[in-house]
């Protein structure tokens, strides 16, 4: 005989009452709530209702609630682990960047902001080619559509234009995209051209 407000999350309770005043009539909604089992224990669930009328033509609610906390746990965890390999990209020495399928940025870590001078903030979202106007014929260009053509990892390094650099690289190409590793062997080349001009 209660009503199931009454097992709601209380930080949900306020949120949820408001929400149910400002129901758009013969419109379904759905939102995810959390309720409290008889064990104490929050159990998120999705909360599906549409309002109707009865035959008295006092408004109602038909709903249904679905059980999604193991659908929450993986995409806290997914979360978590996206997280923590941000910050793992984030702290290491080489620079690392990310396209997705158009070749769009969708990661640039800190190391390679320093590498290039680039910001990620300016990139994200923008086409290699836009960003840096490059064109097909580009080896980096040519190096990255190479490895996702073949489905192979590539190794090379070269001089950037766009940089004015040596880049050492390896690209790697998966289902969403390639990532890239470079690290700037300018001093290393410059080091090699000296002794072979000496």
């Amino acid at each position: 005989g209660r009503h199931h407000w009454d097992f709601l999350a209380p930080e949900d309770r306020a949120e949820a009452k408001a929400f149910n005043e400002r129901r758009v009539q013969d419109r379904v909604e759905k939102r995810e709530r959390r309720y409290i089992r008889k064990d104490g224990k929050p159990v998120w669930t999705l909360v599906t209702s549409n309002t109707i009328e009865n035959s008295g033509g006092v408004p109602g609610i038909l709903g249904m609630i679905t059980d999604v906390t193991d659908l929450k746990r993986a995409e806290e965890t997914a979360l978590k682990a996206k997280r923590e390999m941000e910050a793992l990209l984030a702290s290491v020495s080489d620079g690392f960047v990310a396209f997705d399928n158009e070749w769009r940025f969708v990661f640039v870590n800190p190391a390679a902001e320093r590498i290039t001078g680039m910001r990620a903030r300016n990139v994200i979202g923008h086409a290699v080619f836009d960003a840096f106007k490059l064109d097909a014929g580009n080896v980096f260009i040519h190096c990255y559509t190479e490895a996702k053509r073949d489905n192979q990892p590539v190794s090379f390094t070269a001089y950037s234009e766009a940089f004015g650099a040596w880049h050492e690289v390896r690209a790697f190409p998966h289902a969403d995209g390639v990532t890239i590793f470079f690290r700037d062997v300018t001093a290393h080349w410059e080091a090699e051209e000296a002794l072979r001009a000496s």
